[in-house]
């Protein structure tokens, strides 16, 4: 599948020459009208295992601050296409592995889909490292908003529910649905609502699965008006994934009420079911 999404992600950004021009260009002297090259979903190599084919999809990457001084490390095609797994290798020894997509590397997306993966196929006692290995991820916006603010510093811009920018994802998004196959796809819900006709059109039979997405700012305004689980509620293995949240963003207040992701997954997801996955 990986070699099948290389081609399929060269020969999109080849065709589209450049394109989008609001995307983040490299820096390296000589390179700086080139685009840095979209990566291709992180593909487990026991994807599937269980019988359940998990897609998850974060929004857009955060490229705020590549103009820093030094960084070129984008700037390489072939580290770039494949950096999820790249960086996943670098640090799979750590409990939550740094995998170039912030809300898994910090662990709150990797236990909210881990919590759902669950009723889908047996993984109790699965370190995160081994359930990534189970599933495929990426982040649904291909490219990142190319936009500097003072002293040429680059500011993060989240285009989750704008459609026209979205669009610029979609030759990319069909090729890898289509190689992947995925049962279930755990998405932002801002992106499911903006681009719901193209989802309809492209994923075959997978079952759709919309949340807020899993950052410090949902969590406290939006999903901590849930209940907090209880540790016997959620079973030891989620309990110690949520006991080694220690990101900058998850820790404190914003760590208690991580609790509630739980509760509302039950509620908002709760077609994730034993039998969504052959549901068609």
């Amino acid at each position: 599948m990986e070699e099948e999404l290389l081609q399929a992600y060269r020969d999109i950004f080849r065709k589209k020459a450049g394109e989008p021009a609001w995307a983040v260009h490299k820096n390296t002297q000589g390179h700086e009208e080139e685009l840095i090259h979209c990566p291709i979903p992180f593909v487990g190599r026991k994807y599937g295992a269980g019988g359940v084919r998990l897609l998850v999809y974060g929004s857009a990457e955060n490229l705020s601050d590549y103009h820093t001084a030094g960084k070129t490390y984008l700037d390489d095609d072939s580290f770039a296409i494949r950096r999820h797994r790249a960086c996943f290798e670098e640090t799979r020894e750590r409990f939550y592995p740094q995998v170039n997509l912030q809300p898994i590397s910090d662990g709150g997306l990797a236990l909210a889909a881990f919590y759902l993966y669950r009723r889908l196929a047996e993984a109790e006692g699965l370190a995160p490292a081994e359930f990534l290995e189970r599933i495929a991820f990426a982040n649904y916006c291909k490219y990142t908003i190319e936009i500097r603010g003072g002293a040429g510093k680059r500011q993060n811009v989240d285009y989750a529910g704008r459609a026209a920018y979205l669009r610029e994802s979609h030759p990319y998004l069909e090729r890898e649905l289509a190689i992947l196959q995925p049962d279930v796809i755990l998405l932002p819900r801002s992106i499911c609502e903006a681009d719901r006709a193209f989802l309809e059109a492209v994923r075959g039979g997978a079952l759709l699965a919309p949340i807020y997405q899993i950052n410090a700012r949902t969590v406290n305004l939006r999903i901590r008006r849930w209940p907090r689980a209880a540790r016997e509620e959620v079973g030891e293995t989620v309990w110690r994934w949520w006991e080694r949240l220690d990101a900058p963003g998850l820790r404190g207040k914003t760590k208690e009420n991580f609790l509630s992701v739980f509760r509302y997954l039950d509620e908002t997801a709760r077609d994730c079911g034993p039998d969504s996955a052959a549901r068609k």
